[in-house]
C-alpha cells in the first residue's frame, strides 16, 4: 500500500533495494552459530516494521491523508477502465503464478539432488551467488525503470528475464548428467532469475496500484495470491514426481519440461511483448505526465474542443492520418479536416511546428 503513493522511481528504488538485501542477510545468517542466527533473524520483522511505520508516516506527511485512506478503494466508475484494468490484473496474477509454480518445481529437484545434504554453508554459498547475480540484475532493472526514456528500455529488460528464467530451469538435469557439478550453481541461477522476475513484477504491481488507486487493495491481494499459489503449486508437483518416481533422469526432464512450458506460456502468451508495452502505456511515469500536462495546458490556452484536443494529442506523439483513422474510427477526410482546425488554433503549419509547441509549453511555472 505504501508503495502504491510514492513515485515509480521512489518505489522501484525501494523493491531494488529489497531484492537485493533478501539474499544477502539470508546468507549472513546462515553462517552464523544457532543463537545469534536466532536473534538475528528475530530482529528482521522488527527492523521491517520499523522501517514501513517510517515510510507511512513519511507518506502521509507528504500528502496529508490518514492510514485509513491508504487502503481506501473503491469501485471504477469507467466501464473501460474497469475492463483494462481488470485484464492487466488478470494477466500479472496469472504470469506470477506460472512462473512461481516453474520455479519451485525445480527448486524442489535442486534442493533433492545434493542442496538439502550439504548444510547451511551451502545455502549461504547459493545465496550469495544469487544474490551477486540479483545485485546486478536489480540494479539493471532498477535504472531502465526509472529513466524510461524509451519503451525499448523495459522491453529489453523483460527479454533478459525471460532468458534468465529459462536457463534457470534448462540446467536442472545438469547435475545429473555431469557428476563433477553439484546443483549448487543451478539452484543460485533458478533463485537469481526468480528474484529478478519478482523485482520487475513488483515494480509494476506498485505502478498499476498507483495509477488505480482505487481498486489498490484488491489488485495487490490478487497479484500477491498468485505469487503464493503458484509456488505452493510447483512444491506439491515437485514432491509428488519424485514421491513417484524419484530421482531419476526420467524425473527431472519431465518436471523441466512442464517448468519450461509454464515459463514460456507465463512470458510468451499471458504477459508477453504487447501487454508489457500495454501497461508501460497507463503506469504514472514522470516523463509521461509532463507530456499530458504540456498538451493539456496547449488544448486549455488555444481553445481545442474535446475531438480536437485528442486528435491533437496524437499528432503529438508522432502518429500520422491512418493510425488517427483507425484508432479513432473515422474517415481520413475527418481526421485531415481536424488537423487544418487545430493548426489554425495554434496558429501553426506542420507537425514539426506541433511538436516544437508542445515541447515549449510549460505548464508548471518552472
Amino acid at each position: 500500500m505504501a508503495l502504491s503513493r510514492v513515485s515509480l522511481r521512489e518505489a522501484t528504488a525501494a523493491v531494488a533495494i529489497g531484492q537485493i538485501a533478501s539474499p544477502l542477510l539470508f546468507s549472513f545468517s546462515l553462517v552464523l552459530s544457532p543463537p545469534p542466527a536466532l536473534a538475528f533473524t528475530a530482529l528482521l520483522p522488527v527492523g521491517a516494521a520499523v522501517a514501513l511505520w517510517a515510510a507511512i508516516r513519511r507518506i502521509r506527511e507528504a500528502a496529508q491523508i490518514s492510514v485509513i485512506e491508504l487502503a481506501d478503494q473503491h469501485p471504477l466508475t469507467d466501464a473501460d477502465e474497469h475492463r483494462q484494468v481488470s485484464r492487466l490484473v488478470f494477466r500479472i496474477v496469472l504470469c506470477v503464478a506460472l512462473v512461481g509454480f516453474a520455479h519451485e518445481l525445480m527448486r524442489t529437484l535442486y534442493i533433492q539432488m545434493d542442496i538439502a545434504s550439504a548444510g547451511g554453508a551451502a545455502y549461504a554459498l547459493v545465496q550469495a551467488l544469487a544474490g551477486a547475480a540479483v545485485v546486478i540484475g536489480a540494479i539493471l532493472i532498477a535504472l531502465a525503470m526509472m529513466s524510461v526514456k524509451t519503451l525499448s528500455m523495459p522491453r529489453l529488460c523483460y527479454g533478459g528475464i525471460t532468458l534468465f528464467l529459462m536457463v534457470g530451469v534448462l540446467l536442472g538435469p545438469a547435475p545429473l548428467l555431469w557428476a563433477s557439478l553439484t546443483s549448487i550453481v543451478p539452484y543460485a541461477v533458478n533463485q537469481a532469475a526468480n528474484s529478478c522476475f519478482g523485482l520487475f513484477m513488483w515494480i509494476m504491481t506498485a505502478a498499476l496500484c498507483q495509477r488505480f488507486s482505487a481498486t489498490r487493495v484488491r489488485t495487490f491481494a490478487l497479484i500477491r495470491a498468485g505469487w503464493a499459489l503458484g509456488p505452493l503449486a510447483g512444491l506439491l508437483l515437485g514432491r509428488f514426481a519424485l514421491l513417484v518416481g524419484g530421482l531419476t533422469p526420467a524425473t527431472v526432464y519431465a518436471c523441466m519440461l512442464v517448468a519450461v512450458l509454464a515459463v514460456f506460456v507465463a512470458m510468451g502468451a499471458v504477459f508477453n511483448e504487447r501487454v508489457l508495452m500495454e501497461t508501460m502505456g497507463i503506469l504514472p511515469l514522470e516523463r509521461r505526465e509532463r507530456f499530458q500536462d504540456k498538451c493539456r495546458l496547449i488544448i486549455e490556452r488555444y481553445g481545442l474542443s474535446e475531438r480536437e484536443g485528442e486528435i491533437m494529442i496524437m499528432f503529438a506523439k508522432g502518429r500520422n492520418l491512418a493510425y488517427i483513422q483507425d484508432e479513432l474510427f473515422i474517415s481520413k477526410s475527418t481526421v485531415s479536416t481536424h488537423r487544418q482546425h487545430i493548426y489554425k488554433k495554434l496558429g501553426i503549419h506542420s507537425q514539426q511546428e506541433l511538436l516544437d509547441l508542445v515541447q515549449a509549453a510549460n505548464p508548471y511555472g518552472e
